[in-house]
């Protein structure tokens, strides 16, 4: 695994619809750098951009931190040694989902995987034929106005959808 991290605010969204067929979409400056950082790393490799390497030695809320980095020719930072001499444990709640919340969360499972799992299916076996299509938009991080990029984003997500739902497809995960 190698990872690329970035650093900025970022707004979460839903998109798409049709079919009551959402995606979650996050946007913000942070995406794109995580993407150029991901392409620096190597196999067990974490790369963070320099907003991200900045925000990590200047912040007071994680220190004492102890960070070696590699400034590598792109900008971003190989991180070699990362350490804390702060015993902090993060914990995460356990989150239980009601019943009533299964509409919900079912308009972000692909339908055919939805129908299988209503039917008690908990493993989806056998083979299948899968084409997957990857598209790319092009202009939308050019947008600068943040709802009028979401907007341009639900509009082609939309059309994506529409296309993939009449040949019985599905779109997953937008991502730009």
């Amino acid at each position: 695994m190698h990872v690329g991290m970035g650093f900025s605010t970022v707004t979460g969204n839903h998109v798409g619809g049709l079919l009551n067929r959402w995606e979650f979409y996050v946007a913000g400056a942070a995406t794109g750098q995580m993407s150029i950082a991901e392409a620096d790393a190597h196999a067990g490799e974490l790369v963070v951009s320099a907003e991200s390497y900045r925000a990590l030695v200047e912040s007071s809320s994680v220190q004492p931190m102890h960070i070696m980095a590699e400034a590598l020719p792109t900008g971003n930072y190989k991180i070699t040694d990362l350490r804390s001499d702060a015993n902090v444990k993060y914990t995460l709640p356990t989150l239980r989902l009601g019943r009533d919340l299964i509409p919900l969360v079912k308009s972000y499972v692909p339908g055919c995987i939805a129908l299988s799992l209503g039917k008690g299916k908990i493993v989806i076996n056998g083979m299948r034929s899968i084409t997957a299509i990857f598209i790319k938009f092009t202009g939308i991080l050019d947008i600068a106005d943040a709802t009028e990029q979401l907007h341009e984003v639900h509009r082609c997500l939309c059309a994506v959808q529409d296309a993939a739902y009449r040949v019985h497809g599905t779109s997953v995960r937008p991502g730009l």
